[in-house]
């Protein structure tokens, strides 16, 4: 039989009956954690899988797969602060410097103790003589401002570690780029990038908060 508003009785039956029995289970002992005996249960217990880390103090051993350990396929060790393979030098010209990313992020940086008061030799002499040169770096684009669908500012980084769930990137690992003349570019995440351009070097406040090292005002910009 079907009701006015086009529903079968037979249907409001059902789902009657299945709102009550799930109405008693949670009032019950509640879903059993255990299969019922002679159930066939597939794959590894999950607190096997668990017990196989490390944790946080240590890298996650992944069973080896067919290519083994480090190779292409599943398999090998895990370690989340391990550094990706570094994009290769880009090739300058007569005004632009090849600028590599282990120059930039060589040396540990702390952040200075009262914003507004860089610790001296912060920095080494070597950069800080690159500030106000013309450069060409390579890396991974992370927008921060647009203007419409194109990008006015981004975040250069050396890899897509600091994507989804990598690793934080330290302040001199990063480079704010800023399209020169208020120019834009088109938006091109996980596509290595070349970018051309003026570098500064240095400690960059606000409002006594740390910004930045290095800043980049682009001139060009090739995928």
């Amino acid at each position: 039989m079907v009701t006015r508003d086009g529903q079968s009785t037979s249907l409001i039956a059902l789902i009657a009956a299945v709102a009550a029995a799930g109405v008693g289970a949670g009032c019950g002992d509640g879903i059993p954690l255990d299969p019922p005996t002679g159930t066939l249960v597939r794959g590894d217990p999950i607190a096997a899988v668990l017990g196989a880390t490390t944790g946080p103090a240590g890298p996650v051993v992944v069973p080896a797969g067919p290519d083994g350990p480090g190779g292409p396929g599943i398999g090998g060790t895990f370690d989340p602060d391990a550094k990706l393979e570094e994009l290769p030098l880009a090739e300058g010209d007569a005004a632009h410097r090849p600028l590599a990313w282990d120059e930039l992020s060589g040396f540990p940086y702390r952040f200075p103790e009262t914003f507004g008061d860089p610790p001296p030799d912060a920095i080494p002499e070597t950069l800080l003589a690159r500030n106000d040169t013309d450069v060409v770096i390579r890396g991974f684009m992370m927008p921060s401002r647009f203007e419409g669908e194109a990008v006015v500012e981004f975040v250069l980084i050396p890899n897509q570690n600091a994507c989804c769930f990598g690793r934080i990137l330290g302040l001199n690992e990063q480079v704010q780029v800023r399209i020169a003349s208020d120019g834009t570019t088109p938006f091109a995440m996980d596509v290595p990038l070349t970018v051309w351009g003026r570098l500064s070097v240095g400690e960059r406040f606000a409002h006594g908060e740390l910004l930045d090292l290095y800043r980049l005002e682009a001139t060009r910009v090739d995928r």
